[in-house]
């Protein structure tokens, strides 16, 4: 069964997820997931919405020194600020993405209160088993664990 990560991403780095120009997603733990499951991309405030999904390559782990040398030019942050992520870290998870696809509209925070009425955001991760958009609609499905 797919599994739908549910992450919390700030806007500067959801955009360059969907604008194809950052292809590995860092995190400091890693998610309970597998190539061929998909993400749902939460664009944090002043979004506060859903803006996107991708699909799940693989999840990478590695020190945060060898993440940066190998992996730098797909990570869609800049040196300073990923030392800065990563300081006093002993490892560095990567979720490569691809078919990163921005949504045609994006579903707000109380959107998703009327579907999940205690929904609040993760700081890390939320597991989902369903997420549909209905064609041609501002209609989906977002269905918990």
């Amino acid at each position: 069964m797919k599994k739908y990560l549910f992450i919390s991403i700030k806007e500067q780095y959801s955009d360059s997820i969907l604008n194809g120009t950052k292809k590995i997603e860092l995190r400091k733990s890693r998610p309970n997931v597998s190539a061929g499951d998909y993400i749902i991309i939460y664009c944090t405030s002043p979004v506060k919405a859903i803006v996107g999904v991708a699909q799940i390559e693989k999840i990478i782990e590695h020190s945060p020194n060898r993440m940066w040398r190998l992996h730098s030019k797909k990570l869609g942050i800049d040196r300073q600020d990923y030392l800065k992520y990563y300081a006093n870290t002993e490892k560095a998870i990567g979720i490569v993405l691809s078919d990163a696809r921005k949504l045609s509209f994006s579903i707000c925070l109380a959107l998703i209160k009327e579907q999940i009425p205690k929904f609040s955001p993760p700081q890390t991760y939320r597991y989902f088993h369903d997420f549909t958009l209905l064609e041609n609609t501002r209609d989906f499905k977002l269905t918990p664990f």
